[in-house]
């Protein structure tokens, strides 16, 4: 992602930008699952479909099981949020 930032086109910049952001958001959603399961699972969704799509030439397959299982987890938490 990084090399894509220095390439002359500036079409790579945002592409690397945009899976920057998606990843973050990923991760953003992985720290939740504890103190918010529900944000966290949609999170950590949003950013497993939205990085396939974005990413599929950069080798964001790799992370998308971890993010959509991660995910579903977090949404199928038995314990009760007050």
């Amino acid at each position: 992602m990084l090399a894509a930032l220095g390439s002359e086109s500036g079409g790579g910049a945002i592409w690397a930008i945009g899976l920057m952001f998606i990843s973050v958001l990923g991760i953003v959603g992985a720290a939740l699952a504890l103190k918010n399961p529900a944000a966290s699972g949609i999170l950590q969704l949003i950013s497993a479909v939205l990085g396939l799509f974005v990413g599929f030439f950069v080798a964001y397959f790799m992370a998308f099981p971890f993010l959509l299982i991660g995910g579903i987890l977090a949404l199928a938490d038995p314990r009760k949020e007050h």
